[in-house]
């Protein structure tokens, strides 16, 4: 069956296989059958099927469940016509719906002032995502609009990371200091331009490589215009065939130029 569209991003292998779907779907599915039946104690991972009030635990598993859908409909929509816009939609549903649930994940034995500012601080990139998803069901095409979705995506990937060093490393924080919320305030700012200046450099760079081509593919077309007048120099010396040879090999279109069609 033909695909209606590819919604996904560009790969050098398997172009014909939706990549970026299938792995939205087969990871947060692996995440929720994790959640359902394996817990950790005593550093050993254990087979223990959910409980209906264990609710850190269904809050987890309605987060993954969010990203799942999201990629499902991806897939769907490769196949089947849907309205416009419809994937971003549920993305943009699924951003939200995990924000939704981190602004009131806290663990009812624990009022620890550090673990409350950490899920806070990780509510607000989150909300950056669901805030440019939303807005690229008006533009896909703006920069500033995909590299704000790319900017959630990242801050909110590294302050996960963060946060479990921090929930692992409990011997190193004092969870009662207010002084240890301000560190780990100054640690997602620092997270926050880090990322910023990334972004910043990498399309400063390839800004210089998409100038570069544009010059080289330039200087290409010109000179195939103006070396087929050299062919009745070539062909009076003698060298006619060497010359129309010459010709061709000049009039074949840059390597850039096949690349990006």
């Amino acid at each position: 069956m033909e695909l209606n569209r590819k919604s996904y991003i560009p790969q050098p292998f398997c172009r014909n296989i939706p990549m970026e779907p299938i792995i939205k779907v087969l990871l947060p599915l692996v995440g929720m059958l994790l959640e359902l039946f394996i817990i950790e104690k005593e550093g050993k991972a254990q087979f223990k099927p959910i409980l209906g009030s264990d609710s850190m635990r269904i809050h987890h598993v309605t987060m993954y469940c969010g990203f799942f859908l999201s990629g499902l409909i991806d897939l769907i929509t490769l196949f089947v016509k849907v309205p416009r816009n419809t994937t971003k939609l549920f993305l943009t549903l699924a951003f939200a719906i995990e924000g939704l649930l981190f602004w009131f994940h806290r663990d009812e034995n624990d009022d620890s002032p550090i673990l409350s500012a950490a899920h806070l601080l990780l509510f607000l990139p989150i909300m950056i995502c669901a805030l440019f998803s939303g807005l690229r069901m008006l533009s896909t095409v703006n920069l500033m609009i995909n590299a704000g979705l790319s900017y959630g995506i990242l801050l909110q990937g590294s302050w996960f990371i963060q946060v479990g060093v921090v929930l692992h490393r409990a011997n190193v924080w004092d969870f009662a200091s207010y002084n240890q919320v301000m560190l780990l305030v100054s640690i997602f700012s620092w997270h926050s331009m880090s990322i910023f200046c990334f972004l910043f450099v990498l399309f400063i760079i390839m800004s210089a490589a998409i100038k570069s081509s544009s010059v080289c593919h330039r200087s290409s077309r010109a000179r195939r215009h103006w070396l087929p007048s050299l062919l009745p120099t070539v062909a009076t010396n003698g060298n006619s065939e060497e010359g129309e040879q010459l010709i061709k090999i000049e009039e074949k279109p840059p390597l850039i130029a096949e690349t990006a069609t």
